[in-house]
């Protein structure tokens, strides 16, 4: 025997909208990648693909200090801290910083990033040494990630 459900409850469960991955994806690149806006829809669903979804958790390097990248990176949930090398160990030094302030022994953060922000254009873009240590803080940080080739092609390019 199937399972009833009244009518009112399947016009509702009917009538709410829940929206996929795809659909976040498209409504997060449109809310915070440069130039996304100034496109058509259609254009931003061609390129949303081009942009990678990866997670990373509590404590993970996402981009070392003097390392050369070919991402740009948009935090889509969740929040990364920017840290530079001390030119000695903060064992020296320890009275100067807070734990908060504190990565490790050797490195310092002088900033936080969160959603809709983002990081590594320099690195990709320039192709520069990455000036900062970037390291994952929250439990879950999820990112869209777009190659500097696709970048260039697609949002720096003029093609669109």
């Amino acid at each position: 025997k199937l399972l009833k459900f009244p009518r009112e409850m399947c016009s509702k469960i009917a009538k709410e909208r829940v929206l996929s991955s795809a659909e976040k994806k498209l409504n997060f690149l449109i809310r915070y990648v440069p130039r996304m806006r100034a496109v058509s829809k259609e254009v931003v669903e061609d390129l949303e693909m081009l942009f990678v979804k990866e997670v990373y958790t509590r404590g993970f390097k996402i981009l070392k200090y003097g390392e050369l990248d070919q991402f740009v990176y948009f935090i889509y949930s969740g929040e990364v801290s920017l840290a530079v090398p001390l030119k000695e160990p903060l064992e020296h030094i320890t009275q100067r910083f807070s734990e908060e302030e504190k990565v490790d022994n050797t490195h310092l953060i002088i900033g936080k990033l969160k959603e809709g922000m983002c990081f590594g254009e320099e690195t990709a873009i320039d192709d520069l040494k990455s000036t900062c240590l970037i390291e994952a803080l929250s439990e879950r940080v999820e990112v869209y990630k777009i190659s500097k080739a696709s970048l260039l092609q697609y949002l720096g390019g003029g093609n669109s």
